[in-house]
């Protein structure tokens, strides 16, 4: 899920991509600074000329995270995408639980879930800043889902009657719990009915 080869990355980019690592395996409270300059390869001089503090660093790890899920919805969901408008939106989901999938539940690896929605939980009475910036990404999650929606609805795909700002909540909020269940049953194909669960609860 993230790459930190030092060969290819500066070393702001090794700090953020080790971090989000680290949060997502921990807890972002539980990870000191010194882990991650040692897991990075910085010193905290280092990190210091790059971050004034945890919580900046925080917020670019968030943005990772947010510009991630970003390529995934314009792949599926924008404009070059291919498909009617519910296809691409259970393309979406298909491609989320692929993603969130990868490396995980191997060689007795824990089971991590959705990163966003890890954060979301820790941060939230936290951190203000942190908690306002991950709510920007879920909104802007939310407005795309709600985007395909209402093409659906325009298509015929889905009735009139259903809410599509409503309804994008409901699958951002279902594919969030899904994400915990796998990771409080240690088990990655808990995720794998999300794509179909998304398109019965818009359907029906």
């Amino acid at each position: 899920m993230f790459s930190t080869t030092p060969s290819t990355k500066s070393a702001r980019e090794r700090i953020v991509m080790v971090s989000a690592a680290l949060f997502h395996g921990k807890t972002f409270g539980a990870v000191a600074l010194g882990e991650i300059c040692r897991d990075a390869g910085v010193s905290k001089a280092s990190f210091y000329r790059h971050f004034a503090s945890k919580s900046e660093l925080g917020a670019a790890v968030i943005d990772l995270h947010a510009e991630q899920l970003q390529a995934r919805l314009r792949k599926s969901l924008g404009a070059r995408s291919t498909g009617s408008p519910l296809t691409r939106l259970r393309g979406f989901f298909v491609l989320t639980v692929a993603w969130l999938e990868a490396g995980e539940g191997r060689m007795g690896e824990p089971v991590l879930g959705c990163p966003l929605g890890h954060l979301a939980a820790e941060l939230s009475f936290l951190d203000e800043g942190l908690r306002a910036r991950l709510l920007r990404v879920f909104e802007r999650w939310e407005g795309a889902i709600e985007a395909i929606l209402i093409e659906a609805q325009s298509l015929g795909e889905l009735p009139s009657s259903l809410a599509p700002a409503l309804a994008a909540r409901e699958l951002v909020s279902l594919a969030l719990g899904m994400s915990l269940q796998a990771r409080l049953r240690g088990d990655p194909s808990a995720l794998r009915t999300l794509p179909d669960c998304a398109l019965r609860l818009v359907t029906w």
